[in-house]
């Protein structure tokens, strides 16, 4: 149930390592996952990405994606970023979502991407699996004063890439996992012209940005295998459990309680004042879920899903 980001440049061993942690499906949002043998899936649409969401987490199919799965992985935030901005690009006509801000009668389009795209990230992230973001370094630049000299010097600042930008979603994605670590590459042994393993960092530097939820995780991990960072998350949660007097345990999932009447009593509102602005739009986001003809009214306990899609999509217009 942990949540992971890791970062770093180009050909540092991230996917190849996260691909061999537990039992892992790779969600394949960039070419790059072509290199690594495992169970893949390509990701090209934010609808393919929300159409695997329901696979992995549906009521009927998640028994038996949780037998073959237990780490997912986004390989890479940054792409799946992009394609969740398009699909509310397209939904609106435009090319980009300042198009949509600029307009004094558009909805915010930052706003609705990021609401998007935390839905499902949430879905993904609340049944147990462990969930492995990957993305690229990017470069912060500041000015900072010399406390002797005087002389104002730029600095350089490795962050998460586009995690400095308060619009994207990366920024989410971020501050959503228990664990950041910063995947150092060691540059090339030249007696064998090979790689020298990476180096990973659980905790910030005055270089880059990592952090961890558990305050005894051990800040650098050397050389950056699957096994050495399990092996230290594990024993950081274990001391941190054991301060507190509890104990480490397997995930388990508490079954909702959600009910057709919470949906309902939330959609009614939204739905009558909706209703006289736009009545087709409306009508066609009720029956997309619950059939032609059908009110919500009428919805039972084992449509909560379909009257949480509706909830959304009413939200949206």
């Amino acid at each position: 149930g942990q949540k992971i980001l890791l970062y770093g440049d180009n050909d540092t061993g991230k996917t190849k390592q996260a691909m061999r942690m537990e039992k892992p499906l790779l969600l394949m949002c960039e070419s790059g996952g072509n290199a690594v043998s495992g169970y893949r899936q390509a990701i090209a649409t934010w609808d393919e990405f929300q159409q695997t969401v329901k696979q992995l987490t549906g009521d009927k199919t998640r028994s038996s994606m949780m037998e073959k799965f237990q780490t997912i992985i986004v390989d890479t935030v940054d792409m799946l970023v992009n394609y969740c901005e398009q699909s509310i690009c397209n939904e609106f006509g435009v090319r980009d979502l300042s198009e949509m801000n600029a307009d004094k009668d558009s909805p915010n389009g930052y706003l609705l991407a990021r609401n998007d795209f935390k839905l499902q990230v949430n879905q993904l992230t609340k049944y147990g699996y462990t969930v492995v973001f990957i993305a690229h370094d990017d470069i912060m630049k500041y000015e900072q004063s010399d406390p002797e000299t005087g002389k104002v010097v730029e600095k350089e600042f490795i962050i998460p890439f586009n995690t400095g930008n308060k619009k994207s979603s990366n920024k989410f994605v971020r501050d959503l996992c228990d664990f950041c670590f910063y995947v150092k590459p060691n540059g090339i042994d030249k007696s064998t012209g090979n790689p020298i393993p990476s180096t990973a960092y659980a905790k910030r530097t005055n270089n880059a940005f990592a952090r961890c939820r558990y305050i005894h995780m051990q800040p650098i991990i050397d050389p950056f295998t699957a096994e050495n960072i399990s092996k230290a998350m594990l024993e950081a949660i274990e001391k941190e459990a054991a301060e507190g007097g509890v104990k480490v345990e397997e995930f388990k999932q508490k079954e909702s309680k959600d009910t057709a009447k919470d949906y309902i009593d939330l959609i009614q509102p939204l739905f009558k004042e909706l209703y006289s602005l736009y009545p087709d739009e409306v009508t066609s986001i009720v029956e997309a879920q619950l059939g032609e003809g059908s009110k919500i009214s009428k919805a039972t306990d084992k449509q909560v899903n379909e009257l949480k899609t509706i909830y959304k999509n009413l939200n949206s217009l």
